[in-house]
């Protein structure tokens, strides 16, 4: 190894190891970081577009044939056993579900709620845990009623809306019930 290389593995040892703030998680409630005495390691942001796959009719809007895909990122972080909080606030955070906004670099995914969080153990981190959280966003839809005008109907008696009066139910005739019968071979 060179001497180069060397100097570039310290610094990027020194790096990784102070606060450079390329991942933040934060709860939008209240604008506050959360997860920050863990250590993270790396992460990775999905906004991906699903287009159909069918051609389309020439002057077709194309808006129709492109979905938005939910947004979804994956976080690699590392918390020392001991650091109990830590442990116990990723722990309420995926319980509760609670939606974060979480920055990578210079892009920002919000409304993201952690849907896994598998944990590893290795020799190399004898005394902490590496956790890979994934994250989903959380597509919100917002109904919308509009009052419509019943249309007006020509002819009276097609109207569902003419008072008929009260409806009962009349018994069978005999000889129906016995053409059932007959049907059904029923002595």
């Amino acid at each position: 190894m060179t001497l180069l290389q060397t100097a570039t593995n310290i610094i990027l040892h020194i790096l990784q190891k102070t606060d450079s703030k390329n991942i933040v998680i934060a709860n939008p409630k209240n604008n506050n970081e959360v997860l920050t005495n863990v250590q993270y390691i790396e992460g990775h942001g999905s906004d991906d577009l699903r287009m159909m796959e069918h051609p389309i009719e020439d002057g077709s809007m194309i808006v129709d044939h492109i979905i938005d895909d939910p947004k979804s990122a994956t976080v690699k972080i590392k918390i020392d056993d001991e650091d109990s909080s830590s442990l116990s606030e990723l722990q309420n955070l995926y319980k509760n579900r609670t939606p974060l906004v979480l920055k990578i670099k210079n892009e920002i995914y919000p409304n993201l709620c952690i849907s896994s969080k598998p944990v590893s153990a290795t020799v190399e981190n004898f005394n902490s845990s590496v956790y890979d959280l994934t994250f989903k966003e959380v597509q919100e839809a917002q109904t919308v009623y509009v009052k419509m005008k019943v249309p007006a109907v020509k002819n009276k008696k097609n109207a569902s809306t003419i008072k008929t009066g009260h409806k009962v139910a009349k018994p069978a005739q005999k000889s129906v019930l016995s053409k059932i019968k007959k049907r059904i071979k029923v002595k």
